[in-house]
């Protein structure tokens, strides 16, 4: 006869072996995605840089990235020196490299003949500057000299009062230097009976002194033209 002891043992022992087989662990191993990288982390965010790097290089290697492009990559100093003068030549430049490369192409004495023409009537149109061709075609015509020996003489054209070639050079970069060219080009077909063969002439503003007693045979522009010997 089992006593009152054994047989409380008994039924702990029965309840606590129902809960061991009652029990199952919860899994708490996580399901590794399909996806990923076997690879360690730092390895991936090497490959990570490195892409990062390649793709700038791509885009920096790239050749319409255009000037913004250009002077946004790093570049050592005596580089950049290099690009600013190239920038400078640029934006100094537009146009006048190649109107300086035609004027070239002038004689010395088309070269003055130009300048003239440039200073004083780049504003007056291919018209306006014939007429002023025109003048000094007759003052070769009159005093038996050439079209440089016109223009440079003492007190006849302002432009070259005290000053020499090199100091109009400037003038090769007015938009209105193709068209002076033009002119000195067909310089010899110019006809001084177009202006009444006028060997002066003045802006239509003032009345010097040696045009007081006179009527000007034409009006071109803002120019007024006189034929003062007859």
């Amino acid at each position: 006869m089992n006593s009152p002891v054994d047989k409380n043992n008994k039924q702990k022992a029965k309840h606590v072996k129902k809960r061991m087989v009652g029990f199952q662990p919860r899994q708490r191993r996580r399901q590794k995605p399909e996806n990923s990288s076997t690879e360690p982390r730092s390895h991936r965010v090497n490959h990570g840089s490195e892409r990062a790097r390649s793709s700038q290089v791509d885009r920096c290697s790239r050749s319409d990235l255009g000037i913004r492009g250009i002077l946004s990559q790093r570049r050592s100093p005596a580089n950049w020196v290099g690009w600013f003068v190239t920038a400078c030549l640029l934006c100094a430049c537009p146009g006048g490299c190649s109107r300086g490369a035609e004027s070239s192409q002038l004689t010395d004495e088309q070269q003055i003949l130009a300048l003239t023409l440039l200073a004083e009537a780049r504003g007056e149109g291919v018209q306006g500057m014939e007429a002023v061709a025109m003048v000094v075609k007759q003052r070769m015509i009159n005093r038996s000299q050439t079209a440089r020996q016109v223009c440079l003489a003492p007190k006849q054209f302002s432009a070259w009062n005290g000053r020499s070639k090199a100091e109009l050079e400037y003038l090769w970069r007015s938009p209105a230097a193709p068209e002076a060219i033009g002119v000195v080009r067909r310089f010899d077909e110019l006809d001084p009976a177009v202006i009444d063969y006028a060997d002066h002439y003045c802006t239509v503003r003032i009345t010097p002194y040696w045009a007081l007693d006179q009527q000007p045979v034409a009006t071109i522009g803002n120019h007024k033209f006189y034929r003062l010997r007859h």
